[in-house]
């Protein structure tokens, strides 16, 4: 079996405070944030997706605002992007939060 460095995973419905949670963490432990959350990815979508500020965060995010034109992300892209994510955040020796309220992603 291999040891890993972990990884947080943060999941629920909208409004019940993972945004704030997973802030709170990262003022703990020195982490970053990765989007898991479908809605979040469209740069145009901020009404009705609790998108939080996250560039005005001094915790890094990760896949907020990475899609500008309507276009469906595979499971399988998205596990690629979260993957390489994971991996650059683990090398800064950084705790990976992958915060968001869809269970599909």
């Amino acid at each position: 079996m291999h040891d890993k460095p972990p990884v947080l995973i943060l999941f629920g419905p909208t409004g019940v405070g993972k945004t704030d949670f997973s802030l709170e963490v990262a003022r703990q432990f020195p982490s970053e944030i990765i989007n898991g959350d479908v809605g979040q990815f469209y740069t145009p979508l901020t009404l009705g997706t609790a998108k939080p500020d996250w560039r005005h965060e001094t915790v890094p995010h990760h896949l907020f605002d990475i899609i500008d034109e309507p276009k469906n992300i595979s499971v399988f892209e998205y596990k690629k992007l979260v993957v390489a994510c994971v991996h650059d955040i683990w090398s800064r020796k950084k705790l990976p939060i992958i915060v968001g309220g869809s269970g599909f992603y």
